[in-house]
């Protein structure tokens, strides 16, 4: 009898109704606990991207905007610091699939500018290739915000593409500077970013060993080379002279930012 009311409807010990209590919290919180977990991980990757954006570019949207605002003053909205100055050559190279260049040949024309950051100076060109449909405006100037990593910024805006068969540029790698039009590129340490068709940033590295060289390059190189990267996947290089002119500015520039 007292074994049978054991095994029948006696009263469960309290080790028992521990372990049946136990079990059933476990079903239940468990699969909640996972959930919270999972939630609690995407909200890190998120907000790890947020963060890196705001490191670059600040919280803002990155937008055309607000790069503009923090590499300076627009190219809008600069105004001219002096007259129009002679061209100089520039030569874009479309490569084609086989491997061969076709050149078209253009030209540059620079000029300083003023802007309404300190120091008060920029580098502008505007850049032509007739036969390709194709206008660069570029604008070079010195950073001085201080949340902003680089030395340098430079502002690349093509005019829509009306005519090519490659597409649109879909990016802007890098920069190089190089001795003459023939001559290998050595490319300067930068971070490119596509902020809109058309629209490119480069930041050049404020890493003193980087920014020396950077600044060496720029001062004693007569070339400069942007390569082209087209919504195709083919490629070209858009190449253009400082000529007489480009290096006065650059050098009215540099001395202007202290460098």
């Amino acid at each position: 009898m007292a074994c049978g009311h054991a095994a029948g409807g006696g009263r469960p010990g309290l080790g028992d109704g521990m372990n049946s209590g136990t079990a059933t919290w476990r079903n239940q919180i468990i699969p909640v606990t996972a959930a919270i977990m999972v939630g609690f991980a995407f909200a890190a990757v998120i907000y790890g991207g947020w963060r890196l954006g705001h490191h670059l570019f600040t919280a803002s949207p990155v937008t055309a905007a607000t790069i503009e605002e923090r590499a300076g003053a627009p190219l809008a909205t600069a105004n001219q610091g002096g007259a129009q100055t002679a061209v100089a050559p520039a030569i874009l190279y479309d490569i084609i699939p086989t491997g061969q260049r076709k050149r078209y040949n253009g030209s540059v024309s620079w000029r300083t500018e003023t802007t309404s950051a300190d120091p008060k100076v920029a580098i502008k060109a505007d850049i032509q290739i007739p036969e390709k449909h194709i206008s660069l405006a570029l604008l070079f100037r010195r950073n001085v915000d201080p949340t902003f990593p680089a030395s340098h910024v430079v502002e690349l805006k093509f005019t829509p593409l009306s005519d090519m068969s490659y597409g649109e540029i879909s990016s802007v790698p890098g920069l190089a500077m190089k001795e003459d039009d023939e001559a290998n590129g050595v490319r300067l340490t930068v971070q490119g970013a596509t902020i809109s068709p058309g629209f490119f940033l480069l930041a050049l590295s404020d890493v003193q060993a980087d920014l020396n060289v950077n600044l060496k390059l720029l001062k004693q190189q007569s070339w400069l080379m942007i390569p082209i990267v087209y919504s195709n996947g083919n490629r070209g290089t858009l190449n253009f002279s400082k000529g007489a002119s480009g290096e006065r500015i650059f050098n009215e520039a540099f001395v202007a930012w202290g460098e």
